[in-house]
């Protein structure tokens, strides 16, 4: 993130629309995330349901900050 001369700039890798946020299927996606990190499965893969949880956290919190 970057302000001079009037101007902010941001980077981003990933940029959605909080309007365009299904609560359910967030909510969905964390539960499964936790899952699969609770999985003693040796094929699941870690690092993805890492991922994949943080997304979803971070999709319920703008959600539910714009309610």
């Amino acid at each position: 993130f970057y302000i001079g001369n009037n101007r902010a700039t941001l980077l981003a890798d990933n940029i959605e629309d909080v309007d365009l946020i299904d609560i359910d299927r967030a909510r969905a996606s964390e539960a499964k995330a936790r899952k699969r990190l609770k999985s003693s499965d040796r094929d699941a893969d870690i690092h993805r349901a890492q991922i994949a949880l943080l997304k979803a956290i971070n999709r319920i919190k703008a959600k539910e900050s714009d309610l």
